[in-house]
């Protein structure tokens, strides 16, 4: 917290405040892009099982229409 103080004292609030702000940005966006790829691995997942429940309804139909 010192360090803080002493930051704020040399530099001035607005240009430290500047620095916290592009360091909270930088991790929240690194956070979102790996919320994003893990949605987007689930999203793929159950692409892959919708196919493959459509292509069981369809064997079905088929094969009941046989």
């Amino acid at each position: 917290m010192n360090e803080l103080a002493t930051l704020v004292s040399s530099l001035g609030f607005p240009i430290v405040m500047c620095g916290v702000m592009a360091w909270y940005i930088k991790n929240l966006t690194e956070t979102h892009k790996n919320e994003v790829l893990t949605l987007q691995h689930s999203v793929e997942e159950n692409t892959l099982k919708i196919v493959e429940l459509i292509d069981s309804v369809k064997e079905l139909i088929n094969h009941e229409n046989h």
